[in-house]
């Protein structure tokens, strides 16, 4: 699981493990804005260096997959999946 981390001006930077996404907040170098998104905002400059990212779908026929992937890491894994009432849930993977 990665916590999603924007610079002092808003733009998206890489995720981070929630444990350095603790230690930086815990220290002052970091707040978090917990909304619908849960970011963590940088309160310093930092570089703004980011990797590609890619999508991945995979349409089934009872579920559909989905999933995030920065170089050699995933970044999350999700299946959707329909609930009976025309709407549909996600789920995550392992």
């Amino acid at each position: 699981m990665r916590v999603p981390v924007v610079s002092v001006d808003g733009k998206p930077l890489m995720p981070t493990k929630p444990a350095k996404a603790r230690k930086i907040m815990r220290d002052g170098v970091a707040v978090g804005k917990f909304n619908k998104l849960d970011i963590v905002q940088m309160l310093i400059p930092v570089g703004d260096r980011t990797q590609d990212v890619s999508l991945a779908v995979d349409p089934g026929s009872k579920y559909d997959g989905y999933a995030v992937r920065t170089g050699s890491a995933v970044g999350t894994d999700r299946e959707r999946y329909p609930q009976g009432n025309g709407e549909y849930a996600f789920k995550g993977c392992r």
